[in-house]
């Protein structure tokens, strides 16, 4: 015999046009996939920085 572990929340009305307007916002301003050679610096100099410190501390 199977059991229902869980039911699957369906969003309706308002709250389902608020969810939708939210995810559309988000991938147009949020979600960004573009390569950014500067940012990737950016990413990589606190990421140094960070190692630096954190074999300073070890000592």
């Amino acid at each position: 015999m199977a059991l229902v572990i869980s039911s699957v929340p369906v969003l309706t009305g308002d709250v389902a046009k608020r969810f939708v307007d939210i995810c559309e916002y988000n991938s147009e301003h949020l979600a960004s996939s573009e390569y950014d050679e500067g940012r990737e610096k950016w990413v990589k100099s606190i990421l140094n920085k960070s190692r630096k410190r954190k074999n300073k501390t070890v000592q």
